[in-house]
């Protein structure tokens, strides 16, 4: 029965544990992402460009 325990507890433990790590990776990878896309969005020749008029409908 013991052994079961720890099985339990050390699944327990390396689940919270990439979750943590996964998390905080996820949490960087959007972060990139969201300035890359403000640093993109925000460049003047793209406003009135195809992708504009295209996403305009």
């Amino acid at each position: 029965m013991s052994s079961t325990s720890d099985s339990v507890s050390s699944i327990s433990y390396v689940t919270m544990q990439i979750n943590r790590h996964v998390a905080l990776v996820v949490l960087l990878f959007g972060t990139v992402g969201n300035i890359v896309n403000m640093i993109v969005l925000t460049v003047i020749y793209l406003w009135s460009a195809l992708p504009t008029r295209i996403l305009e409908g």
